[in-house]
C-alpha cells in the first residue's frame, strides 16, 4: 500500500492527477486537500506531536490562495517526522526563482502543468523509489546500531564472566591478582599505605560435611555478600581468593583502619547467625582474619610479600583459636 497526499486548490487538476495515479496506485490511498491549511491540520503540525498519517509522498501545488505551496512545504519539512517523506511541487511556472524556493523549502522534484501522465508517473515512481531506498538504509542503520549495542552488551557480559566468581558473585582470583598489582603501583607512586585482609571461614570442611556442598555453597555466598556490603569506598576491593578464603584490598588505608574494618567483618559474619553445629568456636559460622599493611615505597613489585604477610597473620589468628583478627607488619620475602 502506497499512500499519496495531493494538495491543490484546483479541483479539476486534483481529479486529473488522481485519475492518472489511479492507473497504478489504489485510489483509496490517494488523499486530496484543496487548501494548504486543511493539509496542515490533517498532519497536525500545530500539535505538539505531528503525524505523517502514514504518508509516503506529497504532491503539492505551488500557487494556492490561503498558503502557497512553498510555505506549506517549508512548514511540513520543518518537522522531523517528515524527514523521509518526499514532496513534489506541481507548478505551471518555470521561473527559476520558484524552483529554487521550492528546493530550499524541502521539495525534491517538481512536475509541470499541464500534467502529462507519463511524466507524472515517472517522477512519482522515482520519488517513491528514493523514499524506499532511504527507508531501507535507515532500517539497516538501525539494525547496525542495535547489533553494535548487542555486541557491546555481550562483550561486557563476557568481561564480567572473566573476572567474576560464578558461585559468590564477587571477583575471582585472577582479577584479584591484577587489581593488587595495579594498586601496588599506585601505592608506590602516591606513597600511601596499602592494606590487605585475608579472610577464612572457620571449620568450613566440617560445615560442608554437616550441611552438604549445596549448604556450603549457600554459606559462601552469604559470607561473600556480607563482606562486600561492608565496603564503603569505591576503590576498596574484595574477591574470592580460593575455596573458603577471601581477599580484601584496601588502597590508602593504614593498619589501624584496616584492623577496624577486619573486626567489623568478623562481627558482621557472626551476626549472620548461620548455624554451624560442628564448629569448635561457636554455634554459628565465624571467620578468622589476617591483616598486613605496606608502608615501604621502593618502586618494586613485592605484592607476593604482602599476601604472604597477611596470610601469616591469618594463620596466627587460626592458630590462636579462630574467630579473631591478627596483624603482622609487612616484610619482604
Amino acid at each position: 500500500m502506497t499512500k499519496i497526499v495531493l494538495i491543490d486548490d484546483d479541483q479539476d487538476s486534483c481529479l486529473l492527477i488522481k485519475t492518472f495515479l489511479g492507473s497504478i496506485y489504489h485510489k483509496d490511498d490517494i488523499v486530496e486537500f484543496f487548501s494548504g491549511k486543511a493539509a496542515l491540520e490533517y498532519f497536525q503540525l500545530d500539535a505538539q506531536t505531528a503525524c505523517t498519517q502514514g504518508t509516503d509522498l506529497i504532491l503539492l501545488d505551488v500557487l494556492m490562495p490561503d498558503l502557497n505551496g512553498i510555505e506549506v512545504c517549508a512548514r511540513i519539512k520543518s518537522n522531523n517526522a517528515f524527514d523521509d517523506v518526499p514532496v513534489l511541487m506541481v507548478t505551471a511556472s518555470n521561473e527559476l526563482e520558484f524552483l529554487a524556493d521550492s528546493f530550499e523549502a524541502g521539495a525534491i522534484d517538481f512536475i509541470n502543468k499541464p500534467i502529462r501522465k507519463i511524466e507524472l508517473l515517472a517522477r512519482v515512481s522515482s520519488a517513491l523509489r528514493l523514499r524506499n531506498e532511504v527507508m531501507m538504509r535507515r532500517m539497516r542503520e538501525q539494525e547496525l546500531i542495535e547489533l553494535n549495542l548487542t555486541l557491546k552488551e555481550n562483550n561486557l557480559m563476557l568481561e564480567q564472566l572473566a573476572i567474576i566468581d560464578k558461585l559468590t558473585g564477587i571477583h575471582n582470583r585472577g582479577h584479584l591478582d591484577w587489581v593488587l598489582s595495579r594498586e601496588w603501583a599506585s601505592t608506590q607512586r602516591n606513597q600511601e599505605p596499602l592494606s590487605l585482609i585475608m579472610v577464612d571461614i572457620d571449620h568450613f570442611k566440617l560445615y560442608n560435611d554437616t550441611y552438604g556442598h549445596l549448604g556450603g555453597d549457600d554459606c559462601l555466598r552469604q559470607v561473600a555478600q556480607a563482606l562486600l556490603s561492608r565496603l564503603r569506598r569505591k576503590n576498596d576491593f574484595i574477591g574470592r581468593y580460593g575455596g573458603e578464603e577471601f581477599m580484601v584490598i584496601l588502597p590508602a588505608t593504614d593498619h589501624h583502619d584496616a584492623m577496624l574494618l577486619a573486626e567489623a567483618f568478623r562481627v558482621d559474619i557472626q551476626n549472620l547467625s548461620i548455624p554451624h553445629s560442628k564448629s569448635k568456636n561457636a554455634e554459628v559460622v565465624t571467620i578468622s582474619l589476617g591483616v598486613s599493611t605496606l608502608t615501604h615505597f621502593n618502586n618494586k613489585d613485592h605484592s607476593d610479600s604482602l599476601i604472604h604477610c597477611a596470610d601469616q597473620a591469618l594463620y596466627q589468628a587460626k592458630s590462636s583459636g579462630r574467630n579473631q583478627v591478627c596483624f603482622l607488619p609487612y616484610t619482604e620475602l
